[in-house]
């Protein structure tokens, strides 16, 4: 149970819930269990109001790209997320694009939102 930000309510959540703090780790636990066509979830997410809502989620490996970011070029898997189910086909069918290296340790190089919103990886170097 996660308390609701000022209010005496609680919600209910599985073991399968993330909030947008955590989603890159499933996306990298996808990444490395590749052969799972997706994984559904549900997110926590916060609403006006502070209100908390669990929105049920998918997200799956859709292709491979050469993606091109001020911090280089990487080839690329492409992750979709999504709404699930129903309410994803009707209400809200958007998807959101996040681009993770191909190599270990599947480092994240790019989002792209519905919007048209960006944001890339600007730097990358490994210390020794």
């Amino acid at each position: 149970m996660i308390p609701q930000k000022d209010i005496d309510k609680t919600v209910d959540i599985e073991s399968n819930t993330y909030d947008g703090w955590t989603l890159f780790y499933l996306f990298r636990a996808l990444l490395y269990n590749i052969d799972d066509e997706e994984i559904d979830f549900s997110l926590i997410k916060e609403t006006s109001g502070s209100s908390i809502r669990v929105v049920e989620m998918v997200v799956k490996v859709v292709g491979e790209e050469v993606v091109a970011v001020p911090a280089g070029t990487y080839s690329c898997y492409k992750v979709e997320l999504s709404v699930a189910g129903l309410i994803g086909m009707l209400f809200w069918p958007v998807k959101y694009h996040y681009y993770f290296k191909k190599d270990d340790p599947h480092c994240f190089v790019k989002y792209v939102d519905p919007d048209g919103e960006c944001i890339e990886l600007l730097k990358y170097e490994i210390i020794k």
